[in-house]
Formats: structure tokens, sequence, C-alpha cells
């Protein structure tokens, strides 16, 4: 899971921008930026989303790519007290590497949070995911967490967005749900953890279904 908290440099053509509006896009960002930019170049502009009550939101923060180190600390030494969609922006200078990580990517993999420590029949998370589309593994590897991986995108998209509209719940218990993101030991056999894959999954929910 990815971290807010930012390594920050000089040596970096990447500006990290706080307080942002709901309203504000990457595109009008970009626009009302290279308006009071002085010199150089805007490479892109992202703003960070995350997905919540069903639809992909903003975070308030994102982060701007100039085109030259010379053009970041400019742009972040004189674009002071600039307001974008009634918001006062903060900005401050941060790496490539912080940034690559932070990123809002629909995948085939999801994360499930909030799940009890003790007792969970990996079926009832089947039961729960399978009206969405093919399940290709379902794993437990830690302690109130589990991963359900999808054939595709889409699945995991229909199951995401219809699962957080619906607040579902597992055992008496709100689930939160995730994307699983560039973290491959989230997918990794454990050692005591509750595993089932493709060939499995499928055997387990015929059972069901007999």
């Amino acid at each position: 899971m990815w971290t807010d908290r930012m390594r920050c440099g000089n040596q970096t053509k990447f500006l990290r921008v706080t307080n942002l509006s709901s309203k504000t896009t990457d595109e009008s960002l970009k626009e009302h930026l290279s308006q009071v930019v002085k010199q150089g170049k805007i490479q892109s502009v992202k703003i960070m989303k995350h997905y919540k009550f069903g639809e992909v939101l903003s975070k308030g923060y994102g982060f701007v790519e100039f085109d030259s180190v010379e053009t970041a600390t400019s742009a972040f030494r004189d674009v002071k007290g600039i307001v974008l969609d009634g918001y006062g922006l903060g900005l401050s200078l941060c790496d490539a590497k912080s940034v690559s990580k932070m990123d809002y990517k629909p995948c085939t993999t999801l994360k499930v949070r909030n799940l009890p420590s003790k007792g969970i029949d990996l079926k009832d998370l089947i039961q729960l995911f399978s009206p969405f589309g093919q399940i290709k593994s379902v794993r437990l590897p830690y302690a109130r967490f589990g991963v359900v991986e999808f054939v595709t995108k889409q699945e995991a998209s229909n199951a995401i967005r219809a699962l957080t509209l619906s607040r579902a719940r597992l055992y008496g218990r709100r689930l939160m749900l995730d994307w699983v993101v560039d973290d491959e030991r989230l997918l990794e056999d454990r050692s005591g953890a509750k595993n089932m894959d493709q060939e499995k999954v499928l055997v387990k929910f015929e059972n069901l279904a007999i």
C-alpha cells in the first residue's frame, strides 16, 4: 500500500501541489499554472484519486512535472499565493521515484480490508465477489486483509463499484475495498496463509451451486 509521505529535494523536475479543490481537474490545474510559470514548460499534471462510494474522487493533491530542474525550481520559488477554484495552493519539491509510486491504477486485483482476524472461510469471499465475474484467486495474506483477483479489469471494476456503493458487509463488518497497486507481496503465497487458485475457486464455486 502506498503512503502520502513524500521525500523532497532540490534536484527534481516535480512539484507536489496540495489543498486542491474537488472541482479541480488535471486540465484546469495545468492551464492555470501555465499562465503563471515564468519560464519553461509543464510536461504533465496528475491529480491523485481514490475510489470512494462508487466514484473516483480527488485526494486534494497532485503532482506537476516540468521540462527541467531549473523550471521546477523557478516555479517553486516564484509561484506563491496562487488560488484555483477558491483554494490557496501549497507547493513543494518532490522526487520522481516517490511520484511514480502514487497512482490510481484500475487492475484485476482488489484489496479487501476490515475482515475479522479469525474464522474467515474463503467460500464466503467467493460468494460475495463471484457475481461480478470469474475469480482467478482468493488470498488472505494478513490478518483482517484479503486479496481477490479477477480475470479482467472490467470484472474487478464492476465488483469494487457495486460493493462500495452498497456498503457491503461480511461477518457483520463493513468492507473497505481498493486496488492492489504495484505490490507483488500481496500476491505471493505465504506460509500459513489461506490461498485458493483459479482451479480450486472454480471447484469450490461449483460445489456451492449444488
